[in-house]
């Protein structure tokens, strides 16, 4: 297996870590986008031997929080967010996980705002999962100190939500084209539910009497 090959490889494999929805049949298109944009450039091996040992060090840490997270009773939905959130901060790190500071964080942030346009309300969501996890991981001693004291919140403004007006939630009733769909509209509009409550319930759950 030569360079582009391990290369490929690793690359292919971090995706699917990252993103474990994926299924075969998408890796393979991504393999081969991979294979069709590498055509054009000269791939040689760097000598990464120290941050690979990092990093290594940084995911077996990342897996005994979401371990202890879901223990002590955090949802499945929730966990899964720490992890997607946790995944993708540690792939963009270039240091092990005792050495990040404050500054590498928000220069983390920042570059992840720009790239991916999110609200400053989504940001801040991502600097206090990363806030907890480094937190914990300072309780439990796998680096000597907590780099997020100093790591202010993020400021944002929360947009006032406005009640649909009767005729605007008849016009979504009428844009429903299944039962189902009606059914999933009638209980949000019901009920005030989450999204993530209305997935979680089971025909058991109902009390029909």
């Amino acid at each position: 297996m030569n360079v582009y090959e391990h290369l490929k490889h690793d690359f292919v494999s971090r995706v699917a870590w990252l993103i474990p929805e994926l299924n075969s049949q998408t890796l393979s298109q991504i393999a081969t986008a991979l294979d069709e944009v590498s055509a054009r450039y000269r791939i040689c091996e760097a000598e990464t031997h120290l941050s690979v040992l990092g990093r290594d060090e940084f995911e077996k840490v990342v897996k005994n929080y979401i371990v202890v997270r879901h223990m002590e009773g955090m949802s499945e939905t929730t966990v899964k967010n720490y992890m997607r959130t946790l995944r993708t901060f540690m792939l963009d790190s270039s240091k092990p996980l005792r050495e990040l500071t404050a500054n590498d964080i928000r220069m983390y942030l920042f570059k992840y705002q720009s790239e991916n346009g999110v609200t400053n309300r989504t940001l801040d969501q991502i600097r206090g999962v990363i806030c907890t996890f480094m937190r914990w991981a300072a309780s439990e001693g796998y680096i000597p100190t907590n780099p997020v004291d100093t790591l202010k919140p993020i400021k944002w403004t929360a947009k006032p939500r406005e009640a649909l007006e009767q005729i605007e939630l008849e016009e979504i009733r009428q844009a429903c084209r299944t039962d189902r769909e009606k059914a999933i509209i009638e209980v949000l509009y019901s009920t005030g539910c989450r999204v993530s409550e209305l997935t979680s319930i089971k025909i058991s759950d109902i009390d029909w009497n």
